[in-house]
C-alpha cells in the first residue's frame, strides 16, 4: 500500500549513489578497526558488511526494465513447455484415433499457440527494453541472447553497464566542480567503487562460462562423438536396409547437432576472449581511478598541513605538482603563494 503522503522512491541514480555513501563510509570505518576483537566490531565483521553491500549494488545496477523484460521471456518460455508438456500426455492419452475430435486435445492446444504468442511478445518486449537502453540489437544477437547458454549473464552485464552509465552521468551533475577538493575525494572515490561494482560482474560472467557453459557444452560434444560412432558401429553391421536407412538419418541429424555445437564453443571462446578484453579495460581504468583518488586524498590532505603548520615549509615549497592530475589543485598552489609571499615580506 502506498501512503497517500508517503514520498516516491528515488530514482535509481541517487539510491546508487547513497549506497556508494554507504560503501566509503564503512571503509573509512574499516581502517580503523582492530584486526581481531572479542567483542565489539573488528575489520572482519566490516568486511562481511561491505561485501553485502558490494552485492546490494550489483542486484540495485541490474534491476530495471532489462532484467524484467528477460524474466518475462524466461516465465513465458516455462509456461510455454508446461503448455506443450500438457498437451502431449493429454494427446498419449485419449489415443491417435481421437485426437482430433477430442474437446480437451483441442482447448490444449489453443493454450498452447496462446503460450508461444506469449513468448512472442515476451520477446519483442525484450527487444524494446533494449532499444529504450540505447543498446539496439540485430537479431541474430537477440536470438542468441535469448536462446544459447549464458544469455541471462550477458543480459545482467549489459544492464549493469547501462546503469553504470546513468550513475556516472549524474554524479558528474551532482558534482560538477572537481577542482573542490572534497567534491574531488568524494567523485573519485564513486569512481572506484563502480568500477569495482563493474570488474565483480565482469568477473562473474567469466567464472560462470569457464566454470558452468564451457564443460557442459565440452560434455555435450563428447556424447555426440561418442553417438556418431556407435551410430557408425550399428550401420557397418546391419543389412537390413531399412534399418541402415533409419541410421543415416540419425547420423545425419547427428551431425548437424555436432555442427551446432562447434559454433556454440567457438561463440563461447569468442566470448570469452572478448570479455578478456573488457576486463583487463576495467582493470586498467580501476587503476587509474584508484589512482587518482588516492593522489587528490592526499593533496588534500596535504593543504590541510600547509594550513595548519609552517614547519615543513622548507621542504614542502620543493613539491610539484604531477602534470597528470584531472584537477587544478589550486588550494596547494594559494597556500603556497601565500606563505611564499610571507617569506618575501618577511
Amino acid at each position: 500500500m502506498i501512503w497517500p503522503f508517503s514520498r516516491p522512491e528515488p530514482p535509481r541514480d541517487a539510491r546508487a549513489i547513497a549506497l556508494a555513501r554507504r560503501i566509503e563510509d564503512l571503509r573509512a570505518e574499516q581502517e580503523d578497526l582492530p584486526d581481531k576483537a572479542w567483542f565489539g566490531r573488528d575489520k572482519a565483521a566490516a568486511a562481511r558488511d561491505l561485501e553485502a553491500l558490494r552485492q546490494e549494488m550489483v542486484a540495485l545496477l541490474q534491476a530495471g526494465p532489462l532484467l524484467e523484460a528477460r524474466d518475462r521471456l524466461r516465465a513465458a518460455e516455462a509456461a510455454l513447455r508446461e503448455a506443450q508438456g500438457s498437451e502431449a500426455r493429454l494427446r498419449e492419452r485419449v489415443g491417435a484415433g481421437a485426437v482430433a475430435s477430442d474437446p480437451e486435445v483441442r482447448r490444449a492446444a489453443e493454450a498452447t499457440a496462446g503460450a508461444g504468442e506469449v513468448v512472442i511478445r515476451a520477446r519483442d518486449g525484450l527487444r524494446a527494453a533494449f532499444r529504450e537502453a540505447s543498446v539496439p540489437l540485430t537479431e541474430e544477437q537477440l536470438e542468441a541472447l535469448a536462446l544459447l547458454p549464458g544469455g541471462d549473464d550477458d543480459i545482467g552485464l549489459i544492464a549493469c553497464v547501462t546503469s553504470l552509465r546513468e550513475v556516472m552521468h549524474a554524479l558528474e551533475a551532482l558534482l560538477p566542480d572537481r577542482s573542490d577538493p572534497e567534491a574531488a575525494v568524494r567523485y573519485y572515490g564513486y569512481a572506484v567503487l563502480f568500477l569495482e561494482t563493474l570488474l565483480a560482474v565482469q568477473e562473474r560472467v567469466v567464472a560462470r562460462i569457464r566454470q558452468e557453459h564451457v564443460p557442459a557444452i565440452q560434455s555435450r560434444l563428447a556424447q555426440t562423438r561418442a553417438l556418431l560412432r556407435e551410430t557408425a558401429r550399428l550401420r557397418a553391421g546391419e543389412r537390413d536396409a531399412g534399418r541402415r536407412a533409419l541410421l543415416d538419418a540419425n547420423e545425419a541429424a547427428q551431425r548437424t547437432a555436432l555442427a551446432a555445437i562447434e559454433i556454440a564453443q567457438d561463440r563461447f571462446r569468442q566470448k570469452l576472449q572478448r570479455l578478456a578484453q573488457a576486463v583487463q579495460r576495467t582493470r586498467a581504468d580501476l587503476a587509474v581511478a584508484r589512482n587518482t583518488h588516492k593522489t587528490v586524498r592526499v593533496t588534500q590532505d596535504l593543504a590541510r598541513t600547509l594550513r595548519r603548520t609552517d614547519q615543513l615549509f622548507d621542504e614542502l615549497t620543493k613539491l610539484s605538482l604531477p602534470d597528470v592530475l584531472p584537477f587544478a589543485g589550486d588550494e596547494i598552489r594559494a597556500e603556497l603563494l601565500r606563505m611564499s609571499g610571507r617569506v618575501v615580506t618577511g
